[in-house]
């Protein structure tokens, strides 16, 4: 989406191991960690990535209880803020089973979409992050199913 021209933000949502600034080749703080706790101003974490229209916020310095973080009224209201500026917001968060951060943001989000690796994400794991989803409130959107290994022709593969 951003190199159609829109303007993307990326948030860092995985407090337990953030690495999208890995990813990313930006440093890894400040981020939404200190916006949150009021260690940082939203402008102070807000990384120009080198593809156009991409900005990052890094996770920045783990807290000891992410969820508490995650649970402050502020975010609500930097979300609103956000959605002025982007086009999209994008948030990654941690996985959704065994950690519960997932679920406080889904609920804040206009839309989730699940991600399940495929041959390591136990169909009962999604059956389940689905049922939780869906009893906080979240809109399901799709899912992304990935490292799938197709059998058969190079050239099938290709196109599947």
């Amino acid at each position: 989406m951003a190199q159609e021209g829109k303007d993307v933000l990326l948030i860092d949502c995985d407090l337990q191991q953030p690495r999208l600034h890995k990813i990313f080749d930006v440093p890894g703080g400040p981020g939404i960690t200190e916006v949150l706790t009021g260690q940082a101003g939203i402008d102070e974490v807000i990384i120009h990535t080198r593809q156009k229209n991409l900005c990052v916020i890094p996770g920045g310095k783990p807290p000891k209880n992410p969820a508490e973080v995650l649970l402050r009224e502020e975010l609500p209201t930097l979300l609103n803020t956000l959605k002025q500026f982007y086009s999209l917001i994008i948030i990654d968060t941690a996985p959704l089973i065994p950690i519960s951060d997932g679920l406080i943001l889904g609920r804040l989000c206009d839309a989730v979409i699940m991600v399940i690796r495929s041959g390591i994400t136990p169909a009962e794991a999604g059956r389940k992050a689905r049922f939780l989803l869906n009893r906080v409130g979240a809109k399901i959107a799709g899912i992304v199913l990935n490292d799938v290994n197709l059998p058969g022709n190079r050239y099938y593969r290709y196109y599947g």
